[in-house]
């Protein structure tokens, strides 16, 4: 009969031991916001790494970019970032395109920015990028490089 009492106490006493481990890991409104400058090197990085032969970077920062953009929406959405925080770390141009029926949709249009304007910068850098893919792939790599892109995890 002891050991009838005993599983139940056991069971609950791991169950609040686990909740309370799960309450451990929730980030702070800081932590939050400094996942928008993060989404934004990874989109980066996924522009310069698209000329590389090897593709396995790019998808690489497509996971990375579809796990920190869904997170960091989804805490904007429940309010979990202030707007002190909001303020210090976020892009202004994600303010402004924060708007949508769903996270993924809001994430579509910051990658769609984010990636045209990467090209843009790109193109600024070299004029004959456009045509010539050797240049491309040349300054691309300059670029990842600069950008600490391999370091991104």
């Amino acid at each position: 009969m002891k050991k009838l009492v005993f599983l139940p106490a056991l069971f609950l006493t791991l169950l609040a031991g686990t909740q309370a481990l799960s309450v451990g890991d929730e980030k702070t409104s800081v932590e939050y916001a400094k996942l928008a400058p993060k989404l934004l090197a990874v989109i980066q990085c996924s522009v310069y790494s698209e000329s590389f032969s090897d593709q396995s970077e790019r998808q690489r920062f497509y996971g990375l970019a579809i796990s920190i953009g869904r997170e960091f929406i989804s805490a904007a959405r429940d309010n979990k970032i202030t707007k002190e925080d909001w303020s210090a770390s976020v892009p202004w141009i994600y303010g402004a395109l924060r708007g949508g029926p769903s996270v993924d949709f809001v994430l579509g249009r910051w990658w769609q920015w984010t990636e045209t304007d990467t090209y843009e910068k790109i193109s600024e850098d070299c004029d004959n990028c456009v045509t010539n893919d050797e240049l491309r792939l040349m300054v691309s790599k300059r670029l990842f490089r600069e950008k600490n892109c391999a370091l991104i995890d």
